[in-house]
Parts: structure tokens; sequence; C-alpha cells
């Protein structure tokens, strides 16, 4: 505020300066300074605005004091110059500009703060509301989207920027800016037609005052291009209803919010330590007439900002009301609304009830709230592009969360009796460390697990920083922090070389039981060292207690097998323990996508929101798998540490959903049904007179395959039907093109089916082939011509299939 405080004095004092030495002849060139001064000051004045949005009231009124002296600075200033040598007519109508444009800030800082206090007392009644359905895990990325966007319908129009811009204020500011523009121009034009009269030789400046006033208007004409947009374009973002017309055209309504905070401050009474009744009686007189004076001013600055914006106000609603009747009479004459303007019309009646907003009557129009829904989809697209590839493909691997409780076991003794709680991200990097540290590991493989790993902490750090706030935890992740740097750079673990030559001639067990050993004496140094405080030490012990155990449980697993596993086959197991860690840890970011949609701080809101989204959409194919996953019965606040995830019984941790390849139960079920259909072949050919040729046997194999299909496409138009609506507004248009293509392709089939008798059975049964099964052959119709040349083309054979 000082800094803002001080450029405008000397931003004075330079014109005061130009005018002195400019000569009394120039009179366009003192014409066109007086009408500069305040023009360039509003644009100065218009940056308080950011100032005041997040102060309370003790830093706003200190604030304010501040800019009352400024302004009885100016205001002394020009009536100086005024009393002078200029005429009093334009004098007057200089300083009236002058202490309208300097009084604004005032304005400004009374309506923001209260206008907050609404705002966000509507965010928080919509936030409870909500918060109600967010108690169980959802792992559909439909519903997180979803959510995401009502949090930045929220987050957008409760922004005291945008309440600002809808603001009578501005709609002045752009009309002065505007009038500002016009005299630009009109200089310019006189400027270059009479040059003569800008430079008389008399000015010390000489031609550098032509550079200056020149300065100055691109200044002004530059700087007005936003305010006078938003003043046009402001009676588009809001529905042209009655009420709210009528509110915009009465300039004698000021709303009660305007001078809320003013009368708020009347209602507190003033702590003093002067003694005595009479005097606290005659100091909180003194403080409500002035408070009662401040009101008065704030009511008159608001009717002349609607004065201002009266008659522009009138032609804007007059054009715009011109516009939505030829709008209106083209879409009664004109073509049904399309697919997709349906899609839009729901989806802003859909989040309209998200919109924070100051005034009942001021309804956002459809045109602003798509803009807002629009942004923030355009960053979903673009954040899925960014899938973890490397992630995903170790995330292969797991087909479960065992790897949570195998990394770690019980037999393993702490290394110091105070140790650390684990956190996922210091796991997962030790894990890696010790992975690097095997012999005979092709590179290709270390740099695709470092990829791997290094996505994959991107989504853990967001999870520990929402969920894990324990000092310890925090404590934990700074460390895995600095080991990483040093693990993904230097191929380094506390300093040592993990591809050390050395280390060629060794077995993995051997590293193993050297990585043990060196964490504990990195330990011992710490116990004999008298610096414990160093926070370095700290960190290095925190990392070697975590090397401790699981190096120790590496040898303990691989002591229990038949064999020592090859170096290969250990690297395997570690990085799918590293896959069911992360899988572990993925359970928590629905809830984290959650959590980042809502910030106690509404200047952070819209980037915390932000944040959320390109995590939704790098992590959408993984939510798509996890929503397949059995979960372990755990709640959602245990299922965000580490350690409560190692406290489940291993009988109790489901497996998962499917691998990636096929599983034993889907091949046995593969193989019973190649078994069934066989033995039912060789019945049919055994009732048969004479065992039939090969080809006569691969025809009618053939026929039961066609037969097969044509039962299967009765359900061909229920498809196509049910393909045309899709529940995810985002993929309705991409569902329609599929259907259209099917139905396209399928024409021809249809028309075949469109002569045929169909059996007697419902819609439902005849999607299911065991339905079919189970209806006797003679109830099955014959059909008409096949869509082959067969004789035998009908559905009846269907039976024989099984």
């Amino acid at each position: 505020m000082q800094i803002f405080h001080t450029q405008c004095y000397f931003h004075y004092i330079d014109s005061n300066s130009n005018e002195a030495t400019g000569g009394s002849n120039n009179g366009i060139l003192q014409l066109e300074r007086k009408v500069h001064r305040p023009l360039v000051f509003v644009h100065d004045v218009g940056k308080l605005s950011t100032f005041f949005r997040g102060m309370n009231d003790k830093e706003l009124f200190m604030n304010i004091v501040a800019l009352g002296i400024l302004i009885i600075t100016i205001i002394v200033n020009i009536c100086i110059q005024a009393a002078i040598g200029y005429g009093l007519a334009f004098a007057m109508a200089n300083i009236s500009l002058s202490i309208f444009l300097l009084l604004c800030p005032f304005w400004v800082a009374f309506i923001v703060p209260a206008s907050r206090r609404v705002l966000e007392h509507q965010y928080r009644e919509l936030h409870q509301s909500d918060i109600k359905n967010c108690y169980q895990i959802n792992f559909s990325s439909t519903e997180l989207v979803h959510h995401v966007k009502k949090y930045w319908v929220m987050a957008e129009t409760g922004n005291p920027q945008f309440v600002l811009a809808c603001s009578p204020f501005c709609s002045a500011s752009g009309l002065i800016c505007s009038f500002g523009v016009i005299c630009s121009i009109l200089q310019f034009l006189y400027q270059s037609r009479y040059p003569s009269f800008f430079l008389d030789g008399n000015s010390d400046y000489r031609w550098s005052i032509n550079v200056i006033q020149t300065t100055q208007s691109i200044g002004i004409l530059v700087g007005s291009i936003a305010p006078v947009l938003r003043s046009i374009t402001l009676v588009n973002y809001f529905n042209l209803s009655y009420l709210w017309s009528i509110n915009r055209i009465n300039m004698f309504r000021v709303e009660k919010h305007w001078t809320q905070r003013l009368r708020e401050w009347k209602c507190i009474h003033v702590t003093s330590n002067i003694p005595g009744r009479h005097l606290k009686k005659v100091l909180n007189h003194v403080k409500n007439m002035i408070l009662n004076f401040c009101i008065t001013l704030q009511v008159t600055l608001v009717v002349v900002c609607k004065a201002i914006c009266f008659v522009p106000t009138c032609i804007i609603l007059l054009f715009y009301c011109f516009c939505h009747f030829c709008i209106s009479l083209l879409k009664r004459f004109g073509k049904d609304s399309s697919a997709s303007d349906n899609d839009l019309r729901l989806e802003i009646e859909e989040y309209i009830g998200y919109v924070l907003q100051i005034e009942d009557e001021a309804k956002l129009t459809n045109r602003t709230l798509r803009n807002m829904l629009r942004s923030i989809t355009k960053l979903l697209h673009k954040s899925e592009k960014e899938q973890p590839r490397n992630l995903l493909k170790l995330l292969e691997r797991s087909t479960g969360f065992s790897g949570v409780v195998e990394f770690d076991n019980d037999q393993v003794p702490p290394l110091y009796p105070d140790e650390t709680h684990n956190c996922w991200s210091l796991v997962a990097i030790t894990l890696t460390v010790i992975a690097l540290a095997l012999p005979n590991i092709e590179n290709s493989r270390v740099k695709g697990l470092l990829a791997s790993i290094n996505e994959g902490l991107q989504f853990v750090r967001h999870i520990e920083e929402t969920l894990n706030v324990n000092s310890e935890l925090v404590k934990a992740r700074k460390t895995g922090r600095r080991i990483w740097t040093e693990v993904e750079v230097y191929y380094s673990w506390l300093e040592i070389d993990l591809q050390n030559k050395a280390f060629k001639g060794k077995s993995s067990e051997k590293i193993l039981r050297w990585l043990g050993d060196e964490a504990v004496k990195i330990v011992i140094e710490f116990k004999r060292s008298k610096k414990r405080s160093v926070d370095d030490s700290l960190h290095k012990v925190i990392a070697a207690g975590s090397m401790y155990r699981i190096s120790q449980t590496i040898l303990l697993h691989c002591n229990e097998q038949e064999s020592w596993p090859t170096d290969v086959e250990l690297f395997e197991w570690i990085s799918t323990i590293v896959a069911d860690l992360f899988w572990a840890c993925f359970t928590n970011l629905p809830r984290v996508i959650t959590q980042k949609c809502h910030h106690d701080a509404i200047e952070k809101r819209g980037e915390s929101i932000r944040t959320a989204a390109q995590l939704l959409g790098k992590s959408k194919r993984i939510l798509n798998i996890l929503e397949q996953r059995q979960l372990p019965d755990l709640d959602q606040e245990s299922m965000a540490y580490i350690d409560k995830w190692q406290a489940i019984p291993k009988s109790q941790i489901p497996n998962g959903c499917a691998s990636p390849t096929p599983s034993s139960s889907s091949n046995e079920s593969l193989i019973v049904t190649i078994m069934q259909i066989s033995q039912t072949i060789l019945f049919h050919c055994n009732q048969q007179e004479n065992w039939p040729a090969d080809e006569e046997l691969f025809e009618w194999i053939s026929t039961i395959i066609a037969d097969l299909l044509c039962a299967c496409f009765t359900n061909l138009p229920r498809v196509i039907t049910l393909r045309c609506h899709d529940d995810a507004m985002e993929k309705r248009g991409e569902s329609i093109r599929t259907a259209a293509q099917l139905l396209g392709k399928s024409k021809r089939i249809l028309s075949f089916l469109e002569e045929r008798q169909l059996p007697d059975s419902d819609q439902e049964s005849m999607a299911y082939i065991d339905k079919w099964q189970t209806l006797p052959k003679s109830q099955i119709p014959n059909g008409c011509a096949s869509l082959t040349t067969s004789s035998s083309s009908n559905e009846s054979l269907i039976v024989t299939i099984v």
C-alpha cells in the first residue's frame, strides 16, 4: 500500500513539473494534460481492488487511513493548480472527476469484504450439504468429474474478482476509460495535424514532451481495453429477467451489502482507556458521525456510478433484448435442437444450483456458465492425454494388495526404540534402492523401474500431503523426497553408489546384508554424535531404519524359499511388491481428489480445483481398474496409512481383480466349454446313419454358427437404441456415433431379420443364449430365407450347440 501511495504521489509531481515548464501559450497541450491526469490515475486506482479482498477489519481500517492521506494530498495539489492558472469551470470539472476516481477505492474497500462474507456463507452451506455424500469410497470417474465441476462453479462465481467485475463500479470505470480513449484519439489527431502547437521550444524538455504525451496516450488506450469490454459484456453475464433489468435501471436503489460493513462497525463498541462515562459517550457519538458520513458517501458513490451507467445500460439492454427476440424467432422457425444442444442444456441445469450470487435476481446466463464448465472440461481432457504409461506397466504386475504386508516382517527388530512410522513414499523408494543395487540386471529394466516409480511418486505425494499430516509421517515424507533426488539423479543412497564396480562380483544376498550393515553403522554414528538435533542426521537415521527392516525382511523371505532366487527373479519380486504398494496407496485417490476440491482460503480454491482436475484426468485409468477390485475391510481413515494396512492379516487381504493375463479359472471354464461342444458334436454324428464326411461336418458346423449369429443379431435394435443414450455427458456424442456406425453396417442384416418370424420370448430373455436353449425345439420358428444359401438355416439349430 505504501509503495502504491508513493508511486501515485510521484506520478502527480511529474505531471506538475511538465506543466510548469510547458509554456503558457500551449492551450491544447494544457487541456490534454488536465484531462489525462485523472484518466491515467484511474488505471492505478483499479489495481487497489486486489489488495482489499483478503483483509480483516484492522488491516482494512489502516489501509483506508493511508489511502485517505493520499487522497487529501492529491486533492489539495489539484486545488492549488486550479487556483494558479486554470479556468474555474474546467478546474471544478477536473477536481470533481479526480475526487470521484480517488474515492472509488473506498467503495471497493467496503464492497469486497461484505460480498466475500455473503459468498462464503453460501459456499459453506453447499459444501456442508455435499460433504454428507463423501463418506463412502467411490472410484467412479464420472462421479468425481461431477464433483470437480460442482466446486469449480462455486469457486468461479464465489471469487471476489468476479463479483467486482459485475459491479456498477467496473461499468462506470469502463465508461470513464472510454472517455479517456476518445481524448487520446483526438490528441493524436491534433498532434499529427498541428505539431507546432505541441512543440513551442519554450520548454526545457523540448521534444521529449511529445514522447511523454504519446506514451501516456498509448498507456490509456491499452489500459482501457479490458474495462471497456467488461462494461459492454457485463449485461451478457446475467439473464435478462424483469427484476434484474429494473434493478439495473433504478439508479436510486442501493442494495444492503454496499453498506453492510460500515453498519456493522457502528454496532461495535469502542473500547478505550479514557476514563469517565461522558468522554466515552462523546467518543462513541463522534465515531457514529464519521461512519454515518461514510455511509452517506458510499450511497452517493453507488448512485453516481449507476447514474453514469444509466444511458449505456438502457441502450445495451435494448440491444440484447432485440438479439434475444431474433434468436427466439430463429429457434421457433428453425430446426429442432440437436442432441449436443440438449446435452449442454442438461449439463447447465445440473450445475446451475451451485452458482453463488449476492443478488437473487441476478441469474447467470447459460453462456457464462457454459464457458466456466468448458474451461475445466478442457483441463480434464488435457490431463487424460497425460496418462502415466510407465506406471501402468508396473501396475500390471500386481493382482492384489498382498505386497503391503510382505515388505516388512515383525521378526525384524527396530534399530532404535523411537523409530519413525513408515510412509508410502519412503517404503517405495527404499525398495527401489534395493532393486537398483542388485547385480546382473539389464539397464533397460532399471530405467523402466525408475520411470515408473517417478510417475507413481507424483500421485503418492498428493495423497501424503493431503492425508498424512502427522508430524512423524511428515518427517518420513521429507526424508523420502531427499533420498529420491539422490537416487534418481546419481543412482546413490546416502552418498553410497548403488552401481559400484565393487558390487559386480557379489551375490544379491551379500548386497542385501551389506545394505543392512550400512544402515546399522549410520544409526550407531548418530547415537554417538552429540549433534542429534541436526536435521540432516535425522533424515539419514530415518532412511537407515527403513532400509534395515526392509532389507532384512527380504533376506528372510529369500531364505524361506527352496532355493535362493536369481537376481532377475528377485528384481521382479521387488517390482511386484512396489506395484501392490502403489495400488493400496491409490485407493485413497477419490478421497484426495474430493478434499482438494475444497479449500478454506477463497484465493486458493481455483488453483486447488485445477490440481484436483489434473490428478483426476491422469488417474482415470487407475480408478477404472480399482473400481473392479475388491478392497479389504478398512475404513477411509485407516486406508490412508500404510501401518494400518500392515496390521491386516494376510489371509484377509483380497487378491484383487483378474490379472492382465488369463487366470486359471477362466482357462478351466474355456476347457469345459470346448469339451461340452465337442461331445455334443460327437453325439449328433453318432445319431446319423453314416458318419458324415469332413466337408459335410464342416458345412454343418458353419450352419450352426450362422444360426447362432442370427439369434444374437435379434438384439441389434435394442443395442442401437441403448447406445444412443449414455449417463456420462462427455461420452454421449461418441456413443451415438458408435450406434450410427453399427446401424449402417447392420442395415442388410436387419432387413433379413424383419422378414423372419421370432420365437415367443421377451426382449430381456433374447439377450441370453441360455434362455434360447430353454425353448422347446418345436416352438422355435423355422424363419424364412437364410443369409446364406444353406437350406437348413433357422434358429432351431441353436439347441444343438449344447
